[in-house]
């Protein structure tokens, strides 16, 4: 059995999970999951789907994010042209910014603590490879970001009317950036707050790294998994050793 490291000073909050049906597509692959960790750690491995983390807002704190603001920054310029910068912004509209929670695909609690995340198309395009490539960070993270940046690179792109491609109510941080009524700021807010998910453990340090793993592991698909589907994604996650360096904390 793995030692467990003593309890972080700053540990994270209880989350109050909420769930939605919509989260029920992954319960097999995080059943699977539960399993393997406890099988590996010798503990149970709690998790909550479509979990509401209360503690993890949508607009970041320059405190809290401290050790990778630079980062952050620098992201956050990438993905708004260089228009603005991510503190300045954050002055500027600190009256009207929401910080409402942000919701992950499932979470992991005591003692693993870790979020991990379904990724479909949608998560995967030029303003994403922007995040990717923006960021040392993404040389210490527990998924394959190699993979990310192929696939970001081999998808199609455009801005749209939609609300898959457009925000539909004000966001401060991302505003429309193009005349007319074809955006794409939805595009941007869903790749700063992926970089968000992924920093997270930098800014509550007793997290694990984030686990991502995309929907070309599951053969295509984006529900209704198989045996064949989960069992792919379990070992997605033991041939890239991405549970080697887990911890738990109490």
């Amino acid at each position: 059995m793995i030692p467990r490291a003593p309890a972080a000073p700053n540990c994270v909050p209880k989350h109050n999970p909420t769930m939605s049906g919509r989260g029920e597509k992954l319960r097999g692959i995080a059943q699977r999951l539960s399993a393997l960790l406890a099988e590996r750690f010798g503990a149970p491995a709690p998790f909550t789907l479509e979990a509401t983390l209360n503690w993890l807002p949508s607009v970041p704190d320059q405190t809290r994010y401290a050790a990778v603001w630079n980062e952050l920054e620098a992201v956050y310029a990438a993905l708004l042209d260089d228009r603005w910068t991510l503190a300045a912004r954050l002055a500027e509209q600190a009256n009207v910014l929401r910080f409402g929670p942000m919701r992950v695909d499932v979470y992991f609690d005591t003692p693993y603590n870790f979020i991990f995340e379904f990724d479909e198309e949608q998560h995967f395009n030029i303003h994403r490879l922007r995040t990717l490539d923006a960021t040392s960070f993404y040389n210490r993270c527990a998924f394959d970001v190699d993979a990310y940046r192929t696939i970001c690179r081999a998808q199609p792109f455009s801005v749209g009317e939609t609300s898959f491609f457009k925000l539909k109510s004000c966001d401060p941080l991302f505003p429309p950036l193009f005349e007319g009524a074809a955006q794409d700021n939805r595009t941007r807010q869903r790749a700063f707050r992926d970089v968000l998910k992924d920093l997270a453990p930098q800014a509550w340090p007793h997290l694990n790294p984030t686990l991502r793993v995309s929907w070309q592991v599951t053969h295509g698909k984006r529900g209704y998994f198989d045996e064949r589907d989960i069992d792919a994604v379990v070992q997605h996650l033991l041939d890239n050793r991405f549970l080697d360096g887990m911890v738990l904390r109490e």
